[in-house]
């Protein structure tokens, strides 16, 4: 059981990794778009961070968490608007959400 130190720690951390989000999401912005011709690798970085912001301002206005197959939802699909796989090198979203929704597994890294 955590206690109320590292609950606030906790918190913390996520609130800046969500501001993170937020800030690639409005930075990308003009990256999205399935016809866009920027290189895929940036599109689905930018499709990425859209999928996620408003995840990510949840967490910002204190309501500090969301659904992981909602999650990982609008990760596969912001895969197939941009074509391209999101490389999961830790298998986060293997392990936590990929057997929870009807999608294929996550890219392997390339080698």
């Amino acid at each position: 059981m955590l206690d109320s130190k590292e609950n606030m720690n906790n918190k913390e951390q996520l609130e800046i990794f969500a501001a993170a989000i937020y800030e690639i999401r409005c930075q990308l912005g003009k990256y999205l778009g399935s016809k866009s011709d920027h290189p895929s690798e940036i599109r689905l970085v930018a499709h990425l961070a859209y999928a996620l912001h408003n995840e990510s301002l949840e967490v910002i206005n204190g309501c500090g968490s969301f659904d992981v197959k909602t999650v990982a939802t609008k990760i596969y699909q912001a895969e197939t608007v941009v074509g391209s796989k999101y490389i999961d090198q830790m298998n986060i979203l293997k392990k936590n959400a990929a057997q929870q929704v009807d999608a294929p597994e996550p890219a392997s890294p390339a080698r």
